[in-house]
């Protein structure tokens, strides 16, 4: 973690020896003790200090984590705790020194994320805990800041009519209020880490520095890393490629404080080194405890998404070519109305674009002895996706008819209507109620078709 000694207890005797031993711990002049995680220089002595908290009405604790074979922080353990921690504490021995914070309190275990942030960040936290001790119930509140490689915390009672954080005279029912308060925080905190764990987008929050203070399980895959290795790091340490793009939007919104959203970010990750992915990354002001501002950070990957536009993009130049050529006449429909069509068709029955393209009512090009035909075409455009090429007429603007060769294919919602005349001075075709056809024309060198019986096969 850093280069200071780890704090370690010498003897279980005497609490005053173990505070020394702190005190000489720190990596700081030995007149100058430093407090908290802003290191603040404080211009006493060490044996002034201990003595203030010895007489202190507060409870003061230093802890030192204690960390499983993955180095990951499980539990704390006592280095030193004044008078006023040792009564909360319920233990008079005088041998604190070396137990396990969560064997003496075993409530606090709920709140261990929080004190883990303070030795991976060094971000002091404030914990209101309800704990049980000699059969009554207590309501602490927790000032938690890094010191040295462990941490310090100030333990105030607020059942206590002593010590500077207190309820003087809370009557049972109020105890009991602000243990269901407690109670009502943690379920709300409980929910809102299921929901984010659970979110379908990558979640993190920053400090002002930019370093990670929570990051949610998608996200830390997408970075090739765990939950806890991205605790207290840079995002410059966790995504070196990414950062230069990431830093530039996070500092205009700690500098502005208004959201940027909708951004599109390009780049590789440790997760996936070599392959080019697409983010879709939003970052918004987060207010902090002491009125500085965080950042938090949505980040959705739309690679595929943005690879299936491309696609899109190039099948509709592709068709747009097709189109353009007037090789056949075509025209692009729904259920209700003419999307587009091409100005081979527009020759072929003698109409403007813009009198044909909208709702098929409008303009009526097929007579009615041919309907037969369209709703066969229709039933097998709908059941089987294509229609076999049939043929028909089609009554132009001046009134002469056009015989057309007609077929066509469903895709999405467009209908594609393939119109082609043969040897024919006018020609013309429509798709009245298509739900998504393409239909080629030609005019017919044997007598007219009469309706079918039954739908064509498919193409």
């Amino acid at each position: 973690m850093n280069n200071r000694r780890r704090l370690r207890p010498r003897s279980k005797s005497n609490p005053s020896h173990a505070a020394a031993a702190v005190a000489r711990s720190l990596d700081a002049d030995p007149q100058v003790v430093k407090s908290g995680a802003a290191c603040v220089q404080l211009p006493v002595t060490a044996d002034q200090w201990l003595r203030l908290q010895e007489e202190s009405p507060d409870g003061f604790v230093l802890l030192s984590p204690v960390r499983d074979s993955a180095a990951q922080v499980v539990d704390f353990e006592f280095v030193y705790a004044n008078p006023a921690a040792q009564k909360m504490l319920a233990d008079n021995s005088g041998h604190l020194r070396g137990r396990r914070l969560f064997e003496v309190v075993a409530e606090i275990r709920v709140s261990v994320e929080r004190l883990v942030q303070v030795v991976e960040t060094g971000v002091g936290q404030v914990v209101e805990q309800p704990v049980e001790r000699e059969g009554r119930k207590r309501h602490w509140r927790m000032v938690a800041v890094r010191f040295s490689d462990g941490i310090a915390v100030t333990l105030g009672d607020l059942n206590s009519t002593t010590g500077t954080a207190n309820l003087a005279g809370a009557a049972d029912g109020e105890v009991d209020a602000a243990w269901q308060r407690v109670r009502e925080k943690e379920e709300a905190l409980a929910r809102l880490n299921i929901v984010v764990g659970a979110a379908p987008v990558g979640i993190a929050l920053l400090d002002h520095d930019l370093r990670y203070l929570m990051i949610n399980q998608l996200l830390a895959d997408i970075n090739g890393l765990t939950i806890e290795e991205h605790r207290g790091r840079c995002v410059s340490d966790v995504i070196p490629h990414l950062a230069p793009q990431f830093e530039t939007i996070s500092r205009g919104v700690l500098e502005s404080g208004k959201p940027v959203t909708g951004l599109e970010v390009t780049g590789e990750t440790a997760a996936r080194p070599g392959e080019r992915r697409v983010w879709l990354v939003n970052q918004y002001p987060v207010p902090g405890p002491e009125g500085g501002l965080g950042v938090g950070v949505t980040v959705q990957d739309i690679t595929e998404r943005k690879i299936a536009e491309e696609r899109l993009h190039e099948n509709e130049l592709r068709w747009r070519r097709l189109m353009d050529a007037n090789v056949v006449g075509i025209v692009i429909s729904d259920t209700q109305r003419v999307i587009d069509v091409n100005q081979r068709f527009l020759d072929m029955v003698g109409y403007r674009r813009e009198e044909l393209v909208g709702d098929f009512r409008r303009v009526k090009l097929t007579p009615v002895e041919f309907a037969s035909l369209d709703e066969a075409a229709q039933e097998q455009l709908r059941s089987v996706g294509a229609v076999s090429p049939f043929e028909k007429e089609f009554a132009c603007k001046d009134g002469s008819r056009v015989p057309v060769l007609i077929t066509g294919c469903q895709s999405g919602l467009f209908g594609y209507h393939w119109l082609q005349r043969r040897g024919v001075e006018s020609g013309q075709d429509s798709s009245r109620e298509s739900d998504a056809a393409g239909i080629s024309a030609t005019r017919p060198s044997r007598p007219r078709a009469t309706p079918p019986d039954r739908p064509h096969d498919a193409l």
